[in-house]
């Protein structure tokens, strides 16, 4: 936002304030001054002359020789301008004046003699891309009755100096001199000067209806018929002003609707009256592929639910963003439209950000303008568009309020002293909060405990009484509160036992070689069906495929790619692999710590959710997820090199297990589950309870991904954490030897490997250390459908050497429960 401080000095009193001072007190205020610029920087000297003689150039065909009147002397001056007119009243700079990179003297030019240079906007040193076409091609001709020999800068009000606003989002207010104003009002405690709105006739206009179908998205559309206006370009002075704020001037009924929006902060639209030609203005959602050429010359397809601005059946304009090229004003215009409107903040911001279109218009609605503003913002431009373009203001005014309860209303906020001095730290008198709220134009009714403070719609950043908090600190100014440090006891407690898990947990896998990513928590829809989801506990047991209908919608997504939140952290994690395969990076080991989101369900059901105002029916849960792909070792000269595949994965696990100190039985689970290798698929239990899965990536979907076989592991920590041992249990180092015993047997291939271990393991009696599958042979000699297993088994007592007797037991306890429960078949050799 570029503030000219000339023309704030119309509503609020500024002269009296050095400019680099006022742009410090609005910085250390929240409205962060960019820059404090002097529109006459390099400029000197320069004065006003009467053309009292204009001749050809007797040498060059393209050049004048005009004489010059000024303070009494007259110059002859050379030229190239083409509106070079006796009788006209222009700018000169004699020599000695000075222009940005340039100081004047007496040249020759073909044979003549130039004392001076006649000058134009753009040797002012202004910003070319703004100047209108006149401006741009000649020099600047002042309105009959300027006087001459004046001090240009004086005579073109360029004695101005602009500030510029770097403003944050939430200050939409000062999006206009008059918010900016109140600003400066009240850091300096004096008045605002508000700018005269004209009366015009509140009646139903008899000629012009709005029809709004849309009304949450447009709660508010007024519109007044002007007739009889003259297009053409606006006076100096208005000119001037745009000039400041960095707007290009057009013709004087846009550049009212442009001013307007500068000094209300209420964006309004001009439309020529003749292209309505149904007599009806309608605001409507628009329909699928839609078009509409806009008034830079592009063709705009719209989508589904965008708001339009239409005649009765085509459309005029997108609502809050542009107008349409087919209800532009020309310069055969007549007839206006003028429209003043709300707009849901959030409607526009869409809408701009999905056609990649941004105006100053959306930039305010996108923030949220003031409702209480919107007429009177309608009638202020009606009244100087029939002072500057000519015509009339025919009949009442159409259009209305079609939803008051989508409209913001003023908020009235409780204030206690005692929240005050808590956020501030520091004690204030309530004579000084209640100045400071009567400053910033908040009515203020003192009670027992605090205040009651209404604040008007014009600041909608202020909402809570944190808010309120917030404003008294700026106005006394932060750097007057003193430091103080924080009350009450502090907790020395550090991290609680889930945090320290997570951090064991990071610290774990960056030792085992894997770089930890952050990804987006957003999925496509093409995403979010493709891998299975584990409900959270509580919730089921169960692998579910959560489509569209069941997950977690953004309402208004930024892009297709980042719509729904996801249930699982595999799409992230086969994203990031795709783009560092995609750059050469194929040997990877990568890993995530990071939420999945799932509907809040009722009665247990995570699906069965119902949406209720102001609240997002969701549970989220920290699950961990493991990718690796590529070769296992790196390059070596010993050639030892294979690819990862699922079971590398499976010992991350395993290694997990281990940190925790889980010691609850564990096993896997054969599953076929969507996305995954359908032979190469475990559900991962602990203590019986499904906590995750390792798996193989699909061949078709690896290749979609250029990959080759990753393996993935995707565990929910909310289950296994639960299991984790809240201490480490130190052991005694062994003082007797262990026993190893060998079984080998033939069994059937449907029968898994995980299954025998488990059994054996049930029946091994509390002497087992550990059992291991170190064999596993298909071919010669092995019956058809069968495979041969050999299984290690390591016993141990802490307190004695065991017996062969002993273990021979043991041996045996194992041999009867295979066979009760699986057809195995021993092997003797």
């Amino acid at each position: 936002m570029r503030v000219s401080l000339s023309w704030l000095s119309d509503y609020v009193d500024v002269w009296d304030i050095d400019p680099d001072e006022l742009a410090r007190r609005l910085t250390m205020a929240g409205l962060e001054v960019d820059a404090v610029e002097a529109r006459n920087r390099g400029v000197e000297g320069v004065i006003t002359a009467r053309v009292v003689d204009v001749s050809p150039h007797p040498n060059a065909d393209r050049l004048v020789v005009a004489r010059v009147e000024a303070g009494g002397n007259t110059y002859t001056v050379v030229s190239g301008a083409p509106n070079v007119r006796v009788g006209d009243v222009v700018l000169f700079a004699p020599p000695g004046a000075k222009l940005p990179g340039l100081t004047l003297e007496a040249r020759e030019f073909r044979g003549v003699l130039s004392q001076g240079m006649l000058v134009s906007y753009r040797e002012l040193g202004l910003d070319d891309d703004l100047l209108p076409r006149e401006l741009r091609e000649g020099i600047y001709v002042f309105p009959p009755g300027t006087g001459v020999g004046m001090d240009g800068v004086q005579a073109l009000a360029l004695d101005d100096t602009v500030l510029v606003l770097d403003l944050t989002p939430n200050r939409a207010d000062a999006l206009s001199m008059l918010g900016v104003a109140y600003e400066v009002a009240a850091l300096a405690d004096r008045e605002v000067y508000e700018p005269k709105v004209p009366f015009f006739s509140e009646e139903p206009h008899a000629d012009v209806r709005v029809r709004v179908e849309a009304p949450a998205d447009a709660p508010v559309y007024f519109g007044r018929l002007i007739e009889g206006v003259r297009i053409g370009p606006s006076p100096q002075w208005l000119v001037n002003r745009l000039l400041a704020a960095g707007i290009r001037p057009l013709n004087n009924v846009v550049d009212v609707t442009n001013y307007v929006m500068l000094e209300f902060g209420q964006p309004l639209h001009a439309f020529d009256a003749d292209a309505i030609t149904s007599g009806e203005v309608c605001v409507r959602p628009a329909r699928e592929g839609e078009r509409i050429v806009t008034l830079d010359g592009r063709e705009r397809v719209l989508r589904e639910g965008m708001l339009l601005i239409t005649d009765g059946g085509r459309p005029v304009g997108i609502a809050g963003v542009m107008g349409g090229a087919n209800s532009e004003i020309t310069e055969g215009t007549t007839r206006v439209f003028l429209e003043s409107a709300y707009f849901r903040p959030a409607q526009i911001r869409r809408t701009a950000q999905a056609l990649g279109l941004r105006s100053e218009a959306s930039r305010r609605f996108e923030r949220g303008v003031d409702p209480g503003r919107v007429r009177a913002a309608l009638d202020r431009a009606a009244g100087l568009i029939v002072q500057i373009a000519g015509g009339r203001v025919v009949g009442g005014i159409a259009g209305g309020v079609f939803s008051e309860a989508d409209l913001p209303k003023p908020a009235r906020i409780e204030l206690s002293e005692k929240k005050l001095y808590t956020l501030l730290g520091t004690r204030l008198p309530r004579e000084q909060v209640e100045g400071i709220f009567r400053r910033l134009g908040f009515p203020a009714v003192s009670t027992s405990e605090g205040w009651t403070v209404e604040v008007p719609t014009r600041r909608l950043d202020v909402r809570i009484p944190e808010d309120l908090v917030e404003e008294v600190a700026r106005l006394v100014g932060y750097e007057e509160i003193p430091a103080a440090s924080p009350g009450g006891v502090v907790d020395g407690r550090g991290r609680d036992f889930a945090q320290e898990l997570r951090r064991r947990l990071r610290h774990a896998l960056v030792r085992w070689g894997f770089f930890e990513l952050y990804a987006y928590r957003l999925l496509s829809e093409a995403e979010l069906g493709r891998f299975p989801a584990l409900l959270p506990a509580g919730q089921g047991d169960e692998w579910v495929t959560v489509g569209p209908a069941d997950a977690l919608r953004v309402l208004h997504p930024m892009s297709d790619a980042h719509v729904y939140l996801r249930p699982s952290l595999l799409p992230s994690l086969l994203a990031a692999a795709r783009y560092n395969a995609s750059r050469g990076e194929r040997d990877l080991r990568l890993f995530e710590v990071g939420p999945v989101f799932f509907p809040r369900g009722e009665g247990g059901d995570p699906f069965d959710h119902v949406p209720r105002p102001h609240h997002t029916p969701a549970r989220e849960v920290l699950h961990l997820g493991v990718l690796l792909a590529g070769e296992k070792d790196p390059l070596h000269w010993r050639g030892l090199r294979r690819s990862v595949d699922v079971y590398d994965a499976k010992g991350v696990f395993e290694g997990l297990l281990a940190l925790f100190g889980i010691r609850a039985a564990w096993d896997v689970v054969p599953r076929v589950l969507p996305g995954l290798h359908p032979g190469r698929t475990a559900e991962l239990r602990v203590g019986g309870e499904p906590v995750g899965l390792v798996a193989e990536v699909h061949p078709e979907v690896a290749e979609e991904y250029g990959l080759y076989r990753p393996a993935v592991l995707e565990v929910d920590l909310e289950r296994l954490f639960s299991f984790a041992a809240p201490e480490v249990q130190a052991e005694e180092v062994p003082r007797f030897p262990g026993v190893r015993r060998d079984l080998s047997f033939f069994v059937s291939e449907e029968v898994s490997a995980a299954a025998l271990l488990r059994a054996a393991r049930s029946a091994a009696g509390k002497e087992l250390e550990d059992v291991v599958l170190f064999d596993v042979y298909r071919g010669e000699g092995v019956p058809q459908g069968k495979r041969s297993l050999a299984l290690a088994f390591f016993f141990r007592r802490s307190d004695r050497t065991l017996t062969d007797e002993e273990v021979d037991v043991r041996m045996e306890a194992i041999r009867r429960a295979l066979e009760a429960e699986f057809p195995v078949e021993w092997r003797t050799a």
